[in-house]
């Protein structure tokens, strides 16, 4: 073996990188329909980038009704549906 770390040319570092995001709130809603076959929907235009929003809103649904998470069908992701927040991505400025 011919020498290890800086005898071997090799740098060997040690380092703590950190990061912040804002966390901006808004005001959003959702619509829940309760179908005649047992089961319920909750609509909202906001999306899911992987951040839990079908659990989250599957699981309080489920809750508030009292029916299992397996029976509420969560639909995101289109702006004809109730306004929701954004999930990431430019923030505009306001006044």
């Amino acid at each position: 073996m011919k020498g290890t770390g800086a005898q071997a040319g090799l740098t060997l570092g040690w380092g703590v990188a950190g990061c912040s995001w804002i966390a901006e709130r808004c005001d959003t809603q959702a619509s829940v329909e309760l179908l005649s076959n047992g089961t319920a929907r909750v609509s909202c235009a906001t999306q899911d980038i992987g951040t839990g929003t079908y659990t989250v809103l599957s699981n309080i649904v489920a809750e508030r009704v009292g029916i299992p998470n397996d029976r509420v069908e969560v639909v995101l992701g289109d702006t004809n549906l109730p306004p929701g927040p954004i999930s990431g991505g430019s923030w505009p400025q306001l006044p």
